[in-house]
C-alpha cells in the first residue's frame, strides 16, 4: 500500500462511519482519490470508549492513541452506551482511601428513595442526588471539580460495564485504575442508607448508613455526545487540517409522495479531503420556513467556526 492509499485509508477509518458508498467506492477512493459520488459523513460518536480533552475535544480509545499536545490534557475518560453517557474522572476521591458519603444524618424530608435493586439501576439522575447530598451534608473529602458529582446506581453499572476497556484508557494516560471494590454512589435507599456497587463481581446493595459505611467514591461529569457537531468537526480538523465551506442551496421536493411541490432549503458543511468535498454536517428545511432557516443556518456556521478554530 503506498503512502497516499494509508493516507486515504486513515480518512476513511478515522474521521467518521461513511455512508451511501459501497465498499467498492470505498477501495475506489483509497486506491485512487477519487470518489463517484457524494461522500456523507455519519457524525454521531459510536458506542465505546473516549479519551476526553480539556477543551472538550474527544478520541475515540484504541490502545495507539498518541497523546500530545500538552496544552490541551486529557481530563477524563469518556464513555458512551446510546444515548447514555458519562465522563469518568481519571482518579477515585482522596487518592483511593475510603470515605463516607455524608457528614450527617438526613433530615431532609426528601421523597425520593429508591427501595428495589430494579429501580436503583435505572437511576440516571447522579447530578440531581449529589444535590441533596450536598443538602444533607456532603463529605469534604469528596472533593468534586465544577460539573463534576457522584455517580447512580445506572451510570456506575455503565462503568462497570465497560470497566475493562476504562481501565485500558486510564493506564494510557496515566490515571487511576477502577479498583475491585465497593464504590459508593448517590442513589439514596433511604434516609439512612445509599446504594453500593461492587466494581468486581457486580454486588448491589446497601447497608451502613450514608454517614458511617465507607468505600470508594469516583467522580463523573456529563458527556454531552449528542452535541457533537463541534466535537466532530475539530477531530477532522485536528487529524486532517481540513479546508472547510458553507454550501447553501434551495431546490424542489422531489418526494413522490406530496401531490404538490415544495421548495426546500439546504445548508451543508464540508471538509475538502485529497481535493474532494465532503459533507460532514447537513441540515434542511422548507424554504417557507422563516425561523428554521436562519437557525439551522447559524448551526452550521457553529460546525463551521469550530472548524477553522482548528486549521
Amino acid at each position: 500500500m503506498t503512502t497516499d492509499e494509508k493516507d486515504r485509508l486513515e480518512i476513511v477509518e478515522r474521521v467518521c462511519n461513511i455512508q451511501d458508498c459501497t465498499l467498492q467506492e470505498i477501495y475506489n477512493f483509497i486506491k485512487t482519490g477519487k470518489a463517484s459520488n457524494a461522500v456523507v459523513l455519519d457524525t454521531t460518536p459510536a458506542d465505546g470508549v473516549y479519551l476526553v480533552m480539556r477543551d472538550g475535544l474527544c478520541d475515540k480509545f484504541t490502545g495507539a492513541n498518541l497523546i500530545l499536545d500538552c496544552d490541551n490534557p486529557v481530563i477524563g475518560i469518556g464513555v458512551k452506551q446510546g444515548d447514555r453517557g458519562v465522563i469518568v474522572a481519571l482518579k477515585d476521591v482522596a487518592d483511593g482511601d475510603d470515605v463516607t458519603l455524608t457528614i450527617h444524618e438526613d433530615t431532609t424530608n426528601y421523597s425520593d428513595y429508591i427501595l428495589n435493586r430494579i429501580d436503583a439501576v435505572a437511576d440516571w439522575n447522579g447530578k440531581a442526588n449529589t444535590a441533596h447530598l450536598r443538602e444533607i451534608g456532603l463529605n469534604p473529602a469528596i472533593a468534586l471539580n465544577d460539573g463534576e458529582y457522584i455517580p447512580s446506581i445506572g451510570e456506575m453499572h455503565l462503568i462497570y460495564t465497560h470497566r475493562r476497556e476504562i481501565n485500558a484508557a486510564l493506564r494510557h494516560v496515566g490515571g487511576m485504575e477502577i479498583a475491585d471494590k465497593w464504590y459508593l454512589t448517590s442513589t439514596e435507599h433511604s434516609a439512612a442508607h445509599a446504594w453500593y456497587l461492587h466494581l468486581n463481581t457486580g454486588r448491589l446493595y446497601y447497608w451502613g448508613t450514608k454517614a458511617s459505611e465507607k468505600g470508594r467514591v469516583r467522580p463523573v461529569s456529563a458527556f454531552n455526545f449528542n452535541q457533537s457537531n463541534n466535537i466532530a468537526a475539530q477531530t477532522c480538523a485536528k487529524h486532517l487540517r481540513l479546508k472547510s465551506r458553507i454550501t447553501e442551496k434551495v431546490h424542489a421536493n422531489q418526494s413522490k409522495t406530496q401531490p404538490y411541490t415544495t421548495m426546500l432549503y439546504t445548508v451543508k458543511v464540508q471538509v475538502k479531503i485529497l481535493g474532494i468535498w465532503v459533507t460532514v454536517w447537513a441540515e434542511t428545511c422548507d424554504y417557507s420556513d422563516g425561523d428554521t432557516r436562519p437557525y439551522i443556518k447559524n448551526c452550521a456556521e457553529e460546525v463551521h467556526e469550530a472548524l477553522t478554530d482548528k486549521i
